[in-house]
C-alpha cells in the first residue's frame, strides 16, 4: 500500500435485502350449502270414520264422516282434519280409525347445493 497524500475513496458494500412480499390470489373453492325444498309425495296417511255426530271444540263432524286423523293427541282426543281443511279435536271414542290411504303430502327437506367461491388467499414470497 502506497501511502500518499489522497485519503483512499469509499467502497461501498451492497447486501441483498430480502424481504417477504405478500401476494394476494384468488382461487376457486368448492363451497356446500343446505337449502329446504318443499316437494309433495305420496304416502299411506292415518284416516278416521266418525261413528256418531259431534259439535264442540271449534270442530263439528257427522256420523259417517272420513277425516284425516294429525295426532292421536291423548287418550281422549284426537286431532283431525276434514276434507274442507278444518282442522279440531274430537272425542277419541266417536272415531274409528280406518284403512290409511295414500295422499299427496307436502314435504320440507334439506337438499345440499354445491357452488364455487372466489376466495382470497394470501401468499407470503422472499423478494431479494
Amino acid at each position: 500500500m502506497e501511502l500518499s497524500g489522497e485519503p483512499e475513496p469509499e467502497k461501498e458494500e451492497w447486501q441483498t435485502e430480502t424481504r417477504l412480499v405478500s401476494q394476494e390470489v384468488w382461487e376457486d373453492q368448492p363451497y356446500e350449502r343446505t337449502e329446504i325444498k318443499t316437494t309433495y309425495e305420496m304416502r299411506l296417511v292415518p284416516h278416521v270414520r266418525s261413528q256418531y255426530p259431534f259439535e264442540g271444540q271449534g270442530m263439528s263432524m257427522a256420523k259417517g264422516e272420513v277425516m284425516v286423523l294429525i295426532n292421536k293427541t291423548n287418550g281422549d282426543w284426537w286431532n283431525v282434519r276434514k276434507d274442507n281443511g278444518q282442522e279440531g279435536f274430537v272425542p277419541a271414542n266417536y272415531v274409528k280409525e280406518i284403512e290409511p290411504k295414500h295422499m299427496s303430502v307436502q314435504v320440507q327437506r334439506p337438499e345440499k347445493i354445491k357452488e364455487i367461491k372466489k376466495v382470497c388467499t394470501h401468499y407470503f414470497t422472499y423478494d431479494r
